[in-house]
């Protein structure tokens, strides 16, 4: 018997609707057990027709099933059925049509908020189960996919066919072909009730060929279903979908963490799920890190982890803007944090879980000279290291404060392990040398200067580039070119002084350098203004906005001829477009324009001509639905939309980080941040009041230290040993009368006691302090300078003047009776009147100092 007669009486009692609740359940039950004992194996005769109607009775017994607790066991029973199918071997044999109607059973059922939770968990673990066997396939997968082509599961027999996988279309969706990603200017749509539960149609019966053609087997499954599936599943986790609650955006969330886990580094191979992935669900969870809700964050920070673990050459851009928006979020108050969220939340926590997850994304420890060599040495980068430096040393108080502290502990002990290894000539060729770095560093520091002088008088910001020779003096082609550049390419710009440069006469050259940076080529005219006025503000002068309008207008027209009859019917639209977007979106318009006011204003610009019906619908629509946004009101939600479409814009695929696995360039760190990291521990140890801060602290002062000597940074130890000697209370002129001893007591001999030894023998702290200063002392005096020596001879000078000092320095050796005899102890009365000076007073003194005291 074949695969298909074999179940074929258990599919039909599992379809038809007259079976009841105990008949489907034994059937399915059934149905479960020939895959999971492999008596169904996929080398059965008639295996691929018995799992199309496999899926096909699913698909039946589902519609059929009512969501009353009466039929959930024949529910549970279907997607144990399901996951023995997935996981069989078999399994791989289905098709996409097989694996997607088996796959909308699973995630209906898991968005189904009426059904009870235990089924809905045990529906989100029988697709993650699921998902984990798709993307395992990814292996064995053929990574030209481009056209929508996939390969057969067998590595060794290359079938390639074109897979005919239509997505689902909805009302408010448009059909997306299995081949194609969303677009990557615009998050993809929301998905409606419909992209679950019909991602495609279901077939009760085998596939008929036209005609009398044989009918032609079908294939395994490829890339086209496990790309509708991650589109289904990150539309799911749009945070600003009303109609999703968080728990289904939690149940998104885990599957795709799961997908992303098992796929691994073969996501990078297959362009379309990649995209999806970087694109379009980065843009997801990055919003929802701002939830206040514990559960759904932890979801969240698994999946961004799990990205950039798997796919960090494809998302160095996304790092960027990833870290700026946890910094910005870690530096708000409680109480802002609080005006900001729906409900109250433990903000304490909520931070330790973002910082949390900025360490482990940036892995600092690890990856901070490679990271300060590819973001803060490189143009147009945020200065990564620099920045989350500096927020880890202003958090010095509180839980976060030690979370940060620890975190620089081991940046510091990784700096000191790479130091002590051979620098590595693997990649020599690829990292720059010293000299490299400080003249990237020197531009950067320029342009950044060169930005703030130009917000400040854009007239002052010119001169200044033209003095450091970033632009000609001479040449004005070249340094209308040049200029032009540095407006686009430089993010700190005022956008709107730059908007009035651009619009004043005396830059007419410069702004038309300026638009000839853009490529408006085979754009649409509204999508090249949105893309121009997105750069700057445009200025309040009308004959500004004429001015730039009019060129934007002719060099527009010049690369798209084809388009409209003549540049002043170019001129004419994009002011329409303005006025358009102005009227549609201003609050204090009343009445909206239609559009049939808007193409009644058009009549004959056209060079005596209307335009196109469709092309102005399409435009009015587009303004309708999408405002065209000047850069300073770019907030909120647009705000973070627009900057994530220049993110996108700015990507050119994989971008490779130059790896400095060695301690190179630890030096010009430390050197950078070590002033720093040393207030920052000098700062915990003097409001240390319980031994973890005082463990926090001495370690990273002693982690100071040791760099400080590794790196010949003598100038450290001047301030480090002061820092200790401080807090001991044995610096010179602490001592004064306290160090006339008060009594003499006899242990093992006799020792004078002063207060100032009562209050140190007190003070656990100082005797703390004390041992680490001496420890730094023994490890590192080769490295001290004059200034370092002399704090250590004052605190052994006032440590032997308050008889802290051990036996060991206070005695000496008698040659007379060749025992150890104590140094005499003898502190100077300030009341004595002093003799005059000269020779006997010398006398005088050093026969009073050497005089024991009784």
């Amino acid at each position: 018997l074949s695969a298909a007669e074999v179940l074929s009486p258990f599919l039909t009692a599992v379809r038809s609707v007259n079976s009841n609740v105990v008949v489907r359940s034994t059937a399915l039950h059934s149905l479960e057990k020939f895959f999971v004992y492999g008596i169904i194996r996929e080398t059965t005769a008639g295996v691929t027709e018995a799992l199309r109607g496999f899926t096909a009775s699913m698909t039946k017994c589902r519609d059929s099933v009512s969501e009353s607790s009466a039929d959930h066991l024949i529910l549970v029973r279907m997607l144990l059925a399901i996951q023995a199918v997935a996981v069989s071997p078999c399994g791989r044999l289905m098709d996409d049509v097989g694996v997607c109607e088996l796959l909308e059973i699973g995630l209906s059922l898991c968005c189904q908020m009426r059904l009870e939770e235990s089924l809905r968990r045990m529906a989100e673990n029988c697709m993650t189960t699921f998902v984990r066997v798709l993307f395992a396939s990814l292996k064995y997968l053929d990574s030209d996919t481009r056209d929508g082509s996939h390969t057969t599961a067998d590595p060794e027999v290359h079938v390639t066919v074109h897979a005919d996988l239509p997505a689902p279309t909805t009302d408010e969706q448009p059909q997306v072909a299995a081949d194609q990603s969303p677009s990557t200017d615009e998050p993809p749509p929301p998905a409606s009730s419909t992209d679950v539960g019909d991602m495609h149609e279901s077939t009760n019966a085998t596939p008929k060929s036209p005609g009398n053609a044989p009918v032609q087997p079908a294939l395994p499954y490829g890339v086209a279903s496990l790309h509708e599936l991650l589109r289904v599943l990150i539309s799911l986790c749009d945070p600003h979908n009303l109609r999703y609650t968080d728990t289904i955006r939690m149940t998104a969330l885990n599957i795709l963490l799961a997908a992303v886990e098992t796929g691994g580094t073969n996501l990078a191979h297959f362009d379309m799920l990649r995209n999806l992935i970087t694109d379009d669900l980065l843009a997801y969870t990055f919003q929802l890190i701002y939830t206040e809700k514990t559960l759904l964050l932890n979801s969240v920070i698994k999946v961004i982890i799990a990205v950039f673990d798997t796919l960090r050459p494809f998302v160095t851009r996304q790092f960027e803007l990833l870290v700026d928006l946890l910094l910005r979020r870690l530096a708000l108050s409680d109480a802002e944090l609080l005006v900001r969220a729906a409900r109250p939340f433990a903000t304490t926590e909520y931070r330790l879980r973002l910082l949390d997850m900025l360490v482990r994304v940036a892995n600092l420890e690890a990856l901070a000279p490679t990271l300060w060599l590819n973001y803060d040495c490189q143009l147009g980068r945020r200065n990564i290291v620099d920045a989350l430096l500096g927020y880890l040393c202003t958090m010095s108080e509180g839980t976060t404060g030690r979370q940060c502290q620890r975190v620089l502990i081991q940046l510091m002990e990784m700096m000191v392990a790479r130091a002590s290894q051979a620098p590595t000539a693997g990649n020599d060729a690829l990292l720059p040398t010293m000299a490299e770095l400080e003249a990237m560093k020197t531009s950067k520091r320029l342009l950044h200067d060169a930005a703030t002088r130009f917000n400040h008088s854009p007239k002052g910001g010119v001169q200044f580039l033209q003095e450091h020779h970033i632009i000609p003096a001479t040449g004005q082609m070249e340094r209308e070119k040049a200029l032009a550049q540095f407006f686009q390419t430089t993010p700190d710009l005022d956008k709107a002084k730059l908007g009035e440069f651009l619009g004043s006469q005396k830059s007419q050259g410069i702004l038309e350098a300026f638009m000839r940076q853009y490529n408006f080529r085979e754009k649409r005219i509204d999508e090249a203004l949105r893309l121009l006025l997105e750069s700057f503000r445009l200025p309040g002068e009308s004959q500004q906005i004429d001015r730039i309008i009019e060129t934007f207008s002719r060099v527009y027209f010049e690369l798209n001829p084809e388009s409209m009859a003549t540049q002043d019917a170019a001129y004419v639209l994009a002011f329409s477009i303005i006025m358009l977007n102005t009227d549609l979106h201003n609050p204090q318009v009343k009445h909206r324009m239609s559009i049939e006011d808007y193409m009644k204003n058009l009549r004959g610009v056209n060079g005596g001509q209307d335009f196109d019906v469709e092309f102005l619908t399409t435009i009015y629509n587009v303004i309708r639905d999408h405002e065209i946004l000047m850069p300073e009101e770019h907030e909120g939600q647009l705000g973070f939309m627009y900057t994530w479409r220049e993110l996108v814009r700015n990507t050119h695929g994989r971008e490779e980080l130059t790896l400095c696995v060695d301690g190179r360039y630890d030096r010009i760190l430390f050197k950078e941040f070590g002033r720093t990291l040393l207030a920052l521990f000098g700062s915990v140890l003097e409001r240390a009041n319980n031994d973890t801060m005082l463990e926090l602290a001495f370690d990273g002062i002693r982690l100071c230290a040791e760099l400080s000597a590794l790196f010949d940074a003598s100038d450290m130890f001047d301030v480090i040993l002061p820092m200790l000697a401080s807090g001991t209370g044995l610096v010179n002129g602490l001592v004064g009368n306290d160090g006339q001893p008060q009594a003499n007591v006899r242990v093992e001999r006799v020792v004078p006691v002063t207060q100032l030894s009562i209050k140190f023998g007190r003070d656990y702290k100082a005797q703390l302090l004390t041992v680490q200063f001496f420890s730094i002392v023994h490890e590192h005096g080769n490295r001290f300078r004059d200034d370092s020596w002399m704090t250590v001879l004052d605190m052994v000078m006032t440590a032997f003047k308050a008889a802290c000092l051990p036996a060991s320095l206070t005695t000496y050796e008698d040659p007379t009776s060749n025992e150890a005899t104590p140094l005499p102890f003898k502190i100077d009365d300030p009341n004595a009147a002093t003799n005059g000076r000269g020779e006997g007073s010398i006398f005088s003194a050093l026969s009073n100092y050497l005089m024991p005291t009784y």
